[in-house]
């Protein structure tokens, strides 16, 4: 998956990004993978956030939805000082997409 640039900035949203996803505003892009694209936004309180939005193809899929949904329900029931806590999720949208608090750090490329 990318992520965010070597600098450690959020990228800019690419044409046709969603400008809202749920209840928060999209600001930028952080990467994409197999299952999704995940987005920087803030919270209403101002917390950075990360959301994942599921690529419509995966979408589309009944044995995707489910297992998003399993993942949506473990993620909400597991938590500790070093996870990024779940903060909404609908796995039931038209385009189903989950928000993590923001988590900075190092990017994956060329691990």
């Amino acid at each position: 998956m990318s992520t965010v640039d070597s600098t450690g900035r959020v990228r800019p949203a690419r044409p046709g990004a969603p400008s809202r996803v749920g209840p928060y505003r999209i600001i930028g892009r952080l990467g994409s993978g197999g299952m999704g694209t995940v987005h920087a936004g803030p919270a209403a309180d101002g917390l950075r956030v990360a959301v994942k939005v599921i690529h419509p193809a995966q979408a589309e899929d009944p044995e995707f939805r489910a297992r998003f949904r399993r993942e949506v329900r473990l993620s909400d029931r597991v938590q500790g000082p070093c996870l990024v806590p779940l903060l909404a999720a609908d796995p039931g949208a038209a385009v189903p997409w989950l928000a993590t608090a923001y988590a900075a750090g190092p990017t994956s490329a060329g691990t």
